[in-house]
């Protein structure tokens, strides 16, 4: 008895003694040493931690170990910076706060099999999902990146990984990952100058133009879009990506871009997956979109991915903001001849979210102070709405309505009256199926319509036109492997076109006139795979299919095969029920890029693709105008095929500072839409006895610096390129320079731009623009005969000459207000001064018969040919 007494006592005692050797210390005093032994930096509140103690023998252990067993198990969120450790205010709600955690398990097991982690990666201030993030996992040297809806997934064999999570603009975030089952982990990025006690956390280099697949591809910042100088003060998408090599506009004042040699019809613009068929307001002097409206902006310029079609020369995808979910917030802007305001915030608290903006112009009052009589009694205006609305339904689903509306018009005094309406509608359901496969449903409607008013006395009339789209698509991912993605989907889209109608006003000499309305589908079905063989050698191959058919109701007249045509030879007419098949194409457009990269520092790449484009915008003059039309291809127009070869070298310095790139291109274009000489295309039932077959092409090389970070950032680029065409006819009618090739009306060998930003200090910033490029083709005259007392000009061959050349300088000053962090209103003055130096830029020549019959002095027709500087203040709250 007495021997178990004392055996129990040695129990207790030795008890006591083991629980006495196991320390605890307070878990500040844990960070302080930690810090020292890892050269790390907390960041934290004291009262989040004040009565949180760890056990001291965790000292010891390797730095991710530490955090797991600190502040995992005690539900303590945190981000990990680089050597900077930032703890978030805890969540009452543990399981919650995990997602966003470090995943760790102190006797993790692995059966060798694979498993998946997905999850979603937002802003952390805004819930915005963000587009083309990267996730890379450096045991491997490789990773993958989010999709536009800020998805992503990777399939790993199990084991223990360190994961890297970042973006363009934000600071990276490191999570140490233990995959032994499948896992969900949402990612949030804190801007790349998140302040936390004074203290600025700086986002890491960013590689992705050397490590991607993608080549001709260009991304905006909307943020950058700020600070650019523009006309009028006011942040402008449309003009900004005219500065990007491949990419110019054929004077000041012109709606649309060219790209690579392109027409302006032959580039793709999505606003949120609805197609823009007008990307300009006040005749191309703003761009259509609200930029403080955009989330993220792509240009792909060649190796166009296999989901996109309906374009040859490129695509502009513009995706809109989802809406803060976190917080209400607002932006806006106060100009001298515009005024936006844009509002975000949460409906139900990160769940559901809106955001909506507008714009409104009112340059009339700058008008009336022109000394020009006609344009002293111009008028002009324009406005725009973008609305959205995301709700999650839960981990797996969430829905999105997004719509777009906008109107402008221009008079000239006492003359013609033009306007021109967009109407667009997209609803998006995107669901997660499992972890491997992404699947997104989006139906769309879009209306752009346009209107031309005569107001001559005697001649009055109102003229029509436009064309609506409604379509579905299902696009969706299948991530099978870390080195193997899948991309599919399946699209169709009704076209309705309005080619034209004049309705006479009462008293008006004119006679009513209404063009058939012309109606088609256009479907698609298309497969992408992107294979990474190891880290430097990466294919993408797909390949799209499309139908198009040009149907009923519809009168169609058959011509005379001997003979051009013309409405004299016209020989019969056959009548096509509503629905009923007038014509049909189809094709097949493959597409591939390759990527290899020579270090870490350099890659390669080539890529190919083909596209048809069923849709033709017709137009004889050099710049869009609200009298073209877009038209359907039919049993006359043939659509338009492009191929386009394309290979670059790109090469990084300073880790990543200096972004720097070599491309070259050649496109080929069967079947565009040319004109007769003095083509008549306004509401001309005949319309394709003026068009004529043309064959282009287009080749160049750009070159690219653009410097990511420090006080001076921005680029430069370079171009040289050419445009051709080839008219090659059976007559001398249908022939244009005796059938040899002939520069395009945007054909501009030489285009140089700059894009500047200086950063003085916090507040205070300077931008520059620069621009010079080659003059556009022209046709002058050579003769002018004067015949029973009317002058009869004689032209020479087409686009043989050149007006001047090209060259502007821009100027912001951009001062903040202040930068107190606690301030709720944050305003700052953005000075502009566009083209600095008054250059009277052409953007036309004609010439002027006098009464002998000699040609008098050319005329230098100038759009912008003076200084023109604005104030622009704007603000957020």
């Amino acid at each position: 008895m007495k021997l178990s007494r004392v055996c129990t006592l040695l129990f207790i005692f030795g008890s006591l003694q083991l629980i006495a050797q196991v320390k605890t210390v307070p878990l500040k005093d844990a960070f302080n040493k930690v810090e020292k032994n890892h050269q790390v930096k907390f960041f934290y509140k004291n009262s989040w931690i004040n009565e949180i103690t760890v056990d001291e023998s965790s000292l010891k252990l390797q730095l991710p170990e530490f955090l797991a067993l600190a502040l995992d198990n005690n539900g303590l969120p945190y981000k990990h910076y680089g050597k900077h450790i930032i703890l978030l205010k805890p969540d009452n709600n543990k399981a919650a706060s995990a997602q966003n955690q470090v995943t760790y398990d102190e006797n993790p097991v692995f059966d060798g099999k694979e498993y998946s982690i997905s999850g979603k990666i937002t802003e952390a201030n805004t819930g915005e999902s963000i587009v083309g993030a990267s996730v890379f996992i450096q045991e491997l040297k490789t990773g993958t990146t989010s999709n536009a809806l800020g998805f992503y997934s990777i399939t790993l064999p199990s084991g223990m990984y360190n994961f890297q999570f970042s973006a363009a603009g934000k600071a990276a975030s490191s999570q140490r990952i233990v995959l032994n089952k499948p896992l969900s982990l949402n990612i949030e990025l804190y801007d790349h100058l998140t302040q936390l006690n004074e203290v600025v956390v700086k986002a890491e280099a960013m590689d992705r133009n050397i490590s991607s697949i993608d080549i001709g591809l260009v991304k905006l910042d909307a943020k950058a879009l700020q600070k650019m100088p523009a006309f009028m003060g006011t942040a402008d998408v449309i003009k900004s990506i005219t500065l990007l090599p491949g990419v110019s506009t054929v004077g000041e004042g012109a709606a649309g871009f060219n790209v690579r040699g392109g027409n302006v019809d032959q580039n793709l613009i999505l606003l949120d997956e609805v197609p823009l068929f007008n990307s300009s307001h006040l005749l191309g002097f703003y761009s259509i979109i609200n930029a403080d409206e955009i989330k993220d902006m792509t240009l792909y310029k060649g190796g166009i991915p296999s989901q996109y079609g309906g374009r040859i020369s490129s695509v502009l995808d513009i995706r809109l903001k989802d809406g803060n979910s976190k917080k209400f917030s607002g932006k806006g802007n106060l100009g001298m001849i515009s005024s936006g305001l844009s509002l975000e915030g949460p409906i139900i608290k990160d769940k559901t979210s809106f955001s909506v903006g507008g714009r409104y112009a009112y340059p009339n009052w700058i008008l009336k102070r022109i000394p020009d009589y006609n344009i002293r009694n111009s008028e002009a205006y324009f406005y725009d709405l973008n609305a959205t609305i995301n709700h999650q339904i839960n981990q797996k689903n969430s829905i999105r309505l997004s719509s777009y509306l906008s109107e402008d018009g221009f008079k000239f005094a006492a003359d013609t009256l033009y306007g021109w309406q967009t109407k667009n509608l997209a609803l998006k359901w995107s669901t997660l199926p499992s972890e491997k496969i992404f699947l997104s449903t989006t139906l769309i409607s879009s209306d752009y319509s346009y209107q031309v008013e005569g107001q001559n006395t005697g001649n009055e009339y109102t003229a029509d036109f436009g064309i609506k789209t409604v379509g579905a698509k299902v696009d969706g991912s299948y991530f099978a492997s870390l080195k193997h993605k899948i991309d599919f989907g399946i699209s169709t889209n009704f076209y309705s076109f309005n080619p034209g109608s004049l309705v006479p006003a009462e008293g008006s000499s004119l006679n009513r006139q209404e063009l058939e309305t012309e109606k088609s589908i256009e479907s698609a079905i298309y497969i992408g795979d992107e294979i990474k063989f190891n880290s430097r050698f990466t294919i993408q191959a797909g390949v799209r299919y499309s139908l198009y058919s040009f149907i009923g109701p519809k009168e169609v007249f058959i011509y005379d095969p001997s003979f051009p045509k013309s409405p004299s030879t016209i020989i019969d007419t056959v009548s096509y029920n509503a629905g009923e098949i007038i014509k049909t194409y189809s094709g097949i457009e493959p597409r591939a890029s390759l990527k290899f990269s020579l270090n870490n520092t350099s890659s390669v790449k080539v890529g190919y693709h083909r596209a048809y484009q069923y849709l033709h915008l017709i137009s004889n003059t050099t710049a869009i105008s609200p009298l073209d039309i877009w038209k359907s291809s039919d049993q006359f127009i043939k659509p338009q095929i492009g191929d386009q070869y394309s290979a670059g070298y790109f090469k990084n310095f300073l880790n990543n500072v200096i972004e720097t790139s070599v491309e070259l291109y050649y496109k080929e274009i069967q079947n565009m839409v040319d004109y007769k000489d003095g083509a008549n295309l306004f509401l001309n039932p005949f319309l394709e006895t003026q068009l004529l077959p043309a064959f282009g092409k287009a080749y160049g090389i750009e070159l690219f610096i653009r410097k990511n970070s420090g006080n001076l950032t921005g680029w430069l680029g370079y171009t040289y390129s050419r445009s051709l065409r080839k008219v090659s006819g059976s007559t001398r009618e249908e022939t244009i320079n005796l059938g040899e090739y002939f520069p395009s009306n945007f054909d501009k060998p030489h285009d140089l731009s700059t894009v500047l930003n200086y950063k003085f200090n916090r507040r205070f910033s300077i931008s520059s623009n620069f621009t010079y490029s080659t003059g556009r083709p022209i046709t002058y005259p050579d003769a002018v005969f004067i015949v029973d007392g009317y002058s009869v000009v004689q032209f020479s061959e087409r686009n043989t000459s050149r007006i001047p050349d090209y060259n502007r300088l821009d100027l912001a000053f951009i001062l903040d207000e202040s930068l107190n962090k606690t301030r709720k209103w944050k305003g700052s003055w953005t000075l502009s001064i566009y083209n600095v130096y008054g250059r009277k830029n052409p953007y036309s020549i004609f010439f002027q018969p006098n009464f002998k019959g000699s040609l008098a002095q050319a005329y230098r027709l100038s759009v912008l040919g003076t200084v023109f500087p604005s104030l622009t203040y704007n603000f957020r709250f």
